[in-house]
């Protein structure tokens, strides 16, 4: 694969990832949305309603501020890992108010887990998903007390837990398969199925870029033009596979060199 293969692959992941930070942002409103609106619904009663009405407030600010700090559009990685820190935050100061680990709104873990495994990769998917186990422990211990975190407790924690790996395993997997198959498709894309070479589009892509490059530095550049003398009579003489066959050994010495 050239090296222009691998700079457009990146290219086109950074632009996808950039699309879905977009989204995430969304997701966070929506998340604020549903808070909000199970608080209204379900009408429970708030330990301390000014802690839950401050995480939410700053939790809206923190996205304000993720989504419109121009640095960290570079940096479109380091902005959905701190907007999932800033989900798994707001959730458990707002669960560790309304029922812990028993709320149904723990659920809402699997939100910042499905992010990161999809946009983040492996490592920082197993990252959150080890953060989320550790804050959902945190409110056990929170509800329960301290001395009272026995095995029944780590029991139904793991049982609690267990989708929340499976779904950030499986949808880790989906994605990185959905990575591969896409570069594979570009790369297809780009190439002649007969000899494997570039095709017309993908060469005049990167002769344009190389042109750009060199006429940047007042340079020079070459073009070796290579054509099989009497295919025609190949083709007219042994029929046309013979003559697909003839190609392929051209383009084999060509990609040797």
């Amino acid at each position: 694969m050239t090296t222009d293969h691998w700079e457009r692959n990146a290219e086109l992941e950074r632009a996808q990832l950039r699309g879905f930070a977009r989204s995430i942002a969304e997701v966070e409103w929506l998340l604020l949305v549903v808070i909000l609106v199970y608080l209204f619904v379900a009408q429970r009663e708030l330990a301390n309603p000014l802690i839950v009405m401050g995480a939410l407030g700053v939790f809206a600010i923190t996205v304000l501020i993720l989504r419109y700090t121009p640095q960290l559009r570079a940096n479109v990685q380091l902005k959905i890992t701190l907007e999932n820190l800033a989900m798994i935050a707001v959730l458990t100061v707002v669960l560790s108010q309304i029922g812990g680990q028993t709320s149904a709104l723990v659920n809402l873990y699997l939100l910042p887990i499905i992010s990161a495994a999809l946009a983040l990769g492996k490592r920082a998917t197993a990252l959150v998903t080890a953060l989320v186990c550790l804050c959902y422990l945190l409110l056990a211990s929170i509800q329960a007390g301290l001395q009272s975190l026995d095995r029944m407790v780590f029991a139904e924690a793991l049982g609690a837990l267990v989708p929340f790996v499976l779904v950030a395993f499986l949808t880790g997997m989906l994605a990185e398969n959905i990575r591969r198959a896409n570069r594979r498709l570009r790369d297809l894309a780009d190439r002649d199925e007969l000899t494997n070479l570039l095709n017309i589009r993908a060469f005049m892509r990167l002769a344009e870029r190389d042109h750009k490059k060199t006429a940047r530095k007042e340079g020079t550049y070459s073009i070796l033009l290579v054509d099989v003398d009497q295919l025609k009579q190949i083709n007219d003489t042994y029929g046309h596979e013979a003559g697909n066959r003839a190609l392929g050994v051209v383009a084999e010495a060509l990609l040797r060199v």
